[in-house]
């Protein structure tokens, strides 16, 4: 039962790791260009969503490097 849903899961990791990825990214660039940042109080979470992307899509990357 488990193993018809690993695969799913993978793809949920690799989906949710890399939407939180471009997120974090995106919002962290936003933060570093900008003279008064306007979401200030955000910053840690922006840098909290890229770091989380990557862990998540490291994990996803190495389930499917398992098979």
């Amino acid at each position: 039962m488990i193993a018809r849903l690993t695969l799913p899961f993978t793809i949920l990791f690799m989906v949710l790791g890399s939407l939180l990825f471009f997120n974090g990214i995106f919002h962290v660039l936003f933060y570093l260009m900008d003279d008064k940042p306007v979401l200030s109080g955000l910053r840690h979470l922006n840098w909290i969503s890229l770091f989380l992307g990557i862990g998540i899509f490291y994990i996803g990357m190495l389930r499917i490097s398992r098979k």
